[in-house]
Parts: C-alpha cells; structure tokens; sequence
C-alpha cells in the first residue's frame, strides 16, 4: 500500500487526506523534511488505516485508478473467477462492493488489509454482559450473603473467618458499601491496631465506594498523628466511615470520658480487623462500651483468619466463640476438607512447600520451664535466641538457598531487632539486596524500603523485620519466607506464613516455599492449612 500511495500526487492528497492549510502548517512547524512527499505518505498510512480508505469509495476510485496495469488484470481476475478484461480499470470502477461482501473480501484481501469487524443487526443479541467495576471472587460473595443472612436475622455479632491474602478487607468493605447504600445518612466505625491496617481500609474503601457509591462519604482518619473531631463529624445526621487505631480511640476515651458512649449513639455498624484480639480486656471493656448500649440496633462483624486465640491452657478457648455468639462463617470449601486447600487448587492462594530447618536453641531447662508460663516466648528469650551465631549462619545459608534457586522477594521473619538488622546487613556484605525494618524505623526509609521491595526489579531482594509486617503489608510478589522467629502461636505463624501465600489469580505466585527455623524444646507449626482450621470445634 505504501507503494501505491506514493503514486498519489500532492493536490490529490490535499482533495482526500490532507487540506492545503495543514500540509502548509505542517511544513511551518516541522519543517521541508517532515513535509517531503514520502514523509506525508507514511503519516498518511498511520492515520488511516488501509480498510477505512477501501471503504470510503471516493479513496477507493482513487486507488485503484492508480494500480498498474498488471495489478489491475490480477485484481479483475481475483474478483470475476480468471477472467480477463480489455480494460481492467472500466471493470474495477463499474463493480460494486457490497459491505462485507464476496467481492469486498477479495479486495481486501488483495491490499493486505484486515476487514473490519462491523456489528448488524443480525449480530445483536437479546442477552448481553454489565460488567462489575470491582469483580468480587465467588467464595467471596458466598462469604457477604452469609454475613447478611446473619444480620437480617437478628444476630447482630458475626466473625468473617478467612484466610490470609483471600480478600478479607475487600469483602467487609463491600458489606460496608451496601450499608451504606441501604440506609442514609449512618456512621460506620471500622476497627484496627496498626497504622498499615488502618491505611489499608482506608485504600479499600475508596475503591470500592469509588464504583458502589451513590453520594460522597466523609472518611475520619483517627489514628496515628490523625485526630479530627469525630463528635462534631459525626453531628447532625452526617454520613462517615471512621478508620480507628483501637489504642488510640481507647486513650481518647480516658481523656474525654464520652467519646465510646457518644459514638454507641450514632454508629450503626463495627468492623474490627485482627477481631481474635475483640476478648483481650482492654479491646473487650471499649467494644462493649459501644455495642452493649443499643445491642439491638448496632451490628458488629469481626474479621481474622485465625478465630482463636493462643494458646496452651493459659486462656480460655471458648472466650472469643461466646463473643460472637458462635456465629461464623468462612468462605465455602467447594467440595474439600478444607477452605485453603480449594483456594490452592483454584489458584488463590499459592501451595506451600514448608522446609523446616533444625536448630539447638540453646535454652536452659530453667528457660524451657519459664517459657511453658507464658502464651509465647518471653522477649529476653527471644533476643537471647537472635544472638546465636550458629543459628545465624544456619538461617543467612537458607535465605542464600532460597535467592539461588530463584526467588525474587523473600521475607525474613527475624527473633529480634537486632538480629534482624545483623542479617541484612551479613545479607549485604554478602552482594545480596537486603532491607531491615522494625518499630523503630524511621517512616521514609521505612516506606522507601518497602516500595524497593514491592518494585518490579528483577534482582532479589531480602527484606528482613521484626515485628513489623506480620499484618498489613501485602506484596504479592513474595514467593518464601523465612520464619525465624520462633513463636508458640498458631495466630502469629499464620500471619507470617500468610505473607507468601498470594496466589497467581490476585498477582502472586502458584508455589511458595515457607522455611521454618526449629528451634529444639519449642513446639513448632508445620502445617500451612492444618493451621487455618485449628480453632474449627470451638465454633
């Protein structure tokens, strides 16, 4: 087609492509160059497309007026079966191509060009598709209908019970967007003990309010260095969501002394993430101030992957069932044993491959003894374990294994502050990328840290914490992680191990590997999908 456009000359691409006025702007901005008669032809050809100029008929007289003789016999022949015409050109421009016709296949198939697609009314069809502007996973509008059905009968306390990288934040917050849809104005109090929880609620909301919403929704940020004026905010029949620090509204209550009783008035639903900790007393005396002073009329759903809480005796286990007057759902096994293992299977989750690495803690008796007192392993046993250098090389060797075998993202799960800093550092000095962050870290290194690490880069990177990214902090691309820390709680395993376990179909990873540091004397977890059903007869 290039070839034969060349063949047009300048006045009769100013008749069909191009005026007068523009190849003369044209040649004012760009030049004697760009204007040339080749670089007009090539611009010609990335505005039109080939089919829309055999379209248009007048280009099509045109074109075809310029084929070569030869080129004219061949497309004659083309089009009427091999027969020949003493004119060719006469034939051409006598025949007439119908829309998607024989004849205007065999033209376009002549020039290389693609037919276009072209919808009739044949084409059209009774039934289409609206699709979703936030497609919701199918467990998980099981998982909303559950929880309705719940409320609408009158049970006012649910617990979602999903796992892990499965979506629990999206599937609250589009129960919360129909609350609101359904009943204006209302006050919604969402629930969470960390700022990155809380910055995570606060993302999703928007989201999804973004392609829900019906009218704008005041979001009250109160945590952190936040702190607006909820009471005014929440005056005079206003809409809002507030996101909460827990630690933060229960220290404001202590100062005010009305706030709890104030918002018990007002708000028509609690969401509180992390909810295993809902029985712990300090969240247990603040929730109860907002839920037992209209207990017929505020709803309260609590969301965790693991509704239980820790462990060995020293709590009792029947305590956080009670508080939710056993009402639970989970997401639907679809035919398994277990929730998990169908989310592996459909590619939800990635499938675990645990490796446990054996190692002497070098505990006392008096130490083993001390640790069966307490619900998981006191702190100075913690950093006691971090200072062992044998351990340390034994774990630095299995991040190194990890990085050669192909993992990009690994995270490192570390027993204390300073270990986690000594094996980045080991990491580093030994030419691997690695991070460290805890508490203590300052904000913009710590986010700077994190966005290397959620980065597209192609080299691997450790990121090594303590503390700190148990709970949310999603980077789906992290495919192991390297659990050295050792700990008694199925809760805290879960979240850690949970980190890695993002499967293909929400951006992650079909495999994981979980490496599991085993220190002697401390019970360990082995089993990523046991773990997700531990509290399972409790309920």
């Amino acid at each position: 087609m290039q070839d034969l456009l060349e063949r047009i000359d300048i006045p009769t691409i100013q008749r069909h492509f191009m005026s007068k006025e523009a190849l003369s702007a044209l040649r004012t901005y760009e030049g004697s160059e760009m204007s040339s008669h080749h670089n007009i032809i090539s611009l010609i050809t990335k505005q039109f497309s080939i089919s829309e100029m055999l379209r248009q008929e007048s280009i099509r007289t045109m074109l075809l007026q310029r084929l070569r003789r030869n080129e004219a016999v061949e497309l004659v022949r083309n089009l009427f079966s091999g027969s020949g015409d003493a004119n060719p050109y006469e034939r051409l421009l006598r025949t007439r191509f119908v829309k998607n016709g024989r004849k205007e296949c065999v033209l376009f198939e002549f020039f290389n060009a693609v037919p276009p697609k072209d919808v009739h009314a044949t084409d059209r069809v009774a039934a289409d598709l609206a699709s979703p502007g936030i497609k919701m996973h199918d467990y998980q509008r099981t998982a909303i209908s559950e929880v309705s059905r719940y409320i609408v009968e009158g049970n006012r306390r649910c617990l979602l019970h999903m796992p892990t990288g499965s979506g629990k934040t999206w599937t609250a917050m589009r129960i919360i967007s129909s609350k609101f849809l359904e009943n204006e104005p209302t006050i919604i109090l969402w629930l969470a003990y960390s700022e990155e929880l809380c910055e995570q609620a606060v993302d999703a909301f928007k989201t999804v309010w973004n392609k829900m919403g019906d009218r704008e929704i005041p979001i009250l940020r109160f945590y952190k260095h936040y702190t607006p004026d909820i009471l005014e905010s929440t005056s005079r029949g206003r809409d809002a969501i507030i996101i909460a620090g827990i630690d933060k509204l229960n220290s404001s209550e202590k100062s005010s002394g009305r706030l709890l009783t104030t918002l018990a008035d007002r708000v028509s639903l609690v969401v509180m993430d992390e909810a295993h900790q809902a029985v712990a007393p300090v969240y247990r005396s603040l929730l109860e101030q907002i839920l037992d002073k209209r207990p017929d009329s505020v709803e309260f759903i609590g969301l965790s992957a693991t509704p239980g809480r820790s462990a060995y005796g020293l709590v009792d286990p029947e305590e956080l069932p009670r508080f939710f007057g056993r009402n639970k759902v989970t997401i639907d096994v679809g035919g398994e044993s277990n929730p998990i293992k169908r989310l592996i299977r459909e590619g939800y989750q990635a499938r675990p491959k645990v490796r446990i690495i054996p190692v002497d803690g070098r505990l006392t008796e008096d130490e083993i003894g001390r640790i069966e007192q307490h619900s998981d392993i006191p702190k100075n046993m913690l950093e006691k374990i971090g200072r062992d250098v044998i351990r340390m090389i034994k774990v630095i060797g299995q991040v190194e294994d990890l990085i050669e075998t192909g993992h990009k993202r690994i995270l490192m799960f570390a027993p204390s502050v300073n270990n986690s800093r000594d094996a980045s550092l080991i990491l580093s000095a030994r030419g691997h990328r690695s991070f460290h962050v805890d508490a203590s870290t300052l904000p913009d290194d710590r986010r700077d840290s994190i966005k290397m690490y959620k980065g597209d880069s192609d080299e691997s990177i450790v990121m090594c914490n303590y503390g700190v990214l148990t709970t949310g902090f999603d980077a789906p691309s992290t495919s192991a992680a390297v659990i050295a820390r050792p700990t008694r709680s199925s809760v805290l395993y879960s979240q850690m191990v949970g980190r890695a376990m993002r499967g293909p179909l929400v951006g992650g990873n079909r495999r994981c590997e979980i490496c599991v540091v085993a220190d002697f004397y401390i019970p360990g977890w082995e089993s990523v999908v046991d773990s997700f059903m531990e509290w399972e007869d409790l309920w």
